[in-house]
């Protein structure tokens, strides 16, 4: 935070350029972040077409976002058609006592470079089928599928997707186990965790890293996120 109580935009991009994320901690109580995060581009229009999204357990969700069960591995929007958010911002609104509940991530870029030329060349040519996980958000209509490739690049900027099941199940070809697999090993032994405090936000390059959640058990955690849409987009 700067002397005058607001977020230094430049320093924020520096994290998120240098490692991909950034954590900023202590935000005053009323500081508008939806106006704020306008600073990193457009605010992407999620589920329903909110801009903010509230994310806490629901009673019917067992599994996904909505649960208090972990997450496995992956980008966002990986089985939507069109270009992905660039950057995703979490903040807490109520913090969940005792243990897990963190936000995980690990270095998508630094993972492709454990690839071989030839794995890389046909994550950039191939075209993989996608879908989106069977979770408590098929009630809202959101039953995505799409095919496009692993990797793609915007403006200059290269462009990961990933997810484990919801590309394997629907897409047996070899690079597809492959980078699933090397993909959840990676990240298993790379990822950084994160325990959003109240009045704290994450915000993370969503073309770059990959992110997840440890379970929980207090079902008053609760979150709020916000999708942001890159500038040229």
């Amino acid at each position: 935070m700067r002397e005058d109580g607001d977020l230094d935009a430049r320093q924020v991009m520096a994290d998120l350029s240098s490692r991909g994320f950034s954590y900023v901690a202590a935000i005053p109580e009323g500081f508008d972040h939806l106006s704020w995060l306008r600073r990193l581009g457009p605010p992407m229009p999620q589920y329903g077409g909110e801009l903010v999204r509230d994310v806490r357990p629901d009673t019917d969700a067992d599994t996904g976002a909505y649960s208090t069960a972990a997450l496995p591995p992956h980008t966002e929007w990986y089985e939507f058609p069109d270009l992905p958010p660039r950057y995703v911002a979490l903040w807490c609104v109520t913090e969940g006592e005792g243990p897990g509940g963190e936000t995980t991530l690990a270095d998508g870029y630094s993972f492709l470079d454990e690839l071989t030329p030839e794995e890389r060349h046909r994550l950039l040519t191939e075209e993989q089928n996608w879908r989106s996980a069977r979770t408590l958000l098929a009630r809202e209509g959101v039953d995505q599928h799409s095919r496009h490739r692993i990797l793609s690049h915007h403006s200059g900027t290269l462009v990961m997707r990933f997810s484990t099941l919801d590309l394997q199940a629907e897409n047996g070809s070899d690079l597809a186990r492959h980078y699933v697999t090397a993909g959840l090993k990676f990240f298993q032994a790379n990822h950084v965790a994160i325990k959003i405090q109240r009045n704290a936000m994450l915000v993370w390059d969503n073309w770059r890293m990959m992110h997840s959640r440890n379970g929980f058990t207090d079902r008053r955690r609760h979150l709020r996120r916000v999708l942001i849409r890159a500038r040229d987009a």
